[in-house]
């Protein structure tokens, strides 16, 4: 197991953790998974670490494992953790690529939906990922004019997001 502390030497804070996670998606996976079992036993209501071990086992293609993480992250309450609030888009997009993997469609669809709902609360910040996001799952899974709405929707409400390939639509 790894050990830092952060600029106020606090050792092994949530934050320096998910900074050396950041860093270790980019080289051996087995420190990568000791630094967030870690992370987790630190602090097991934080989603930050849960959310990790989703995306860690969608990498590793064990996506039973990264269905379970997403689901426990997905159960954390406002009030177990604050945190949850900004995580839980991407831990509903985390779920909807282990669900897709899994040939569960419908699930994983439900789960983009959901993602999408959140990261457009609020209209002043519209996070337009989780809509492209939705488009390319419909692409990949034989629905094209779905996915042509989805990015022109993308498109109308925040139109210098989508890549060249997609200002087409």
């Amino acid at each position: 197991t790894l050990f830092f502390a952060d600029a106020a030497g606090q050792p092994d804070s949530i934050r320096v953790q998910m900074t050396l996670m950041q860093y270790l998606r980019q080289g051996d996976p087995n420190v990568w998974k000791q630094t967030i079992d870690h992370a987790h036993a630190t602090n097991p209501k934080c989603p930050t670490p849960i959310r990790e071990m989703a995306y860690f086992f969608i990498t590793m293609g064990q996506f039973d494992e990264a269905e379970r993480y997403a689901r426990l992250g997905l159960e954390i309450r406002e009030s177990d953790h604050p945190d949850i609030i900004d995580q839980r888009a991407e831990l509903h997009l985390l779920l909807a690529r282990a669900l897709e993997a899994q040939n569960r469609f419908p699930e994983a669809e439900q789960s983009l939906r959901e993602a999408v709902e959140i990261a457009e609360i609020d209209p002043k910040f519209p996070d337009p990922r989780k809509r492209t996001d939705l488009g390319a799952f419909f692409r990949r899974t034989g629905k094209p004019q779905d996915a042509k709405r989805e990015f022109r929707t993308v498109r109308r409400k925040t139109p210098k997001f989508l890549p060249a390939w997609d200002q087409s639509l």
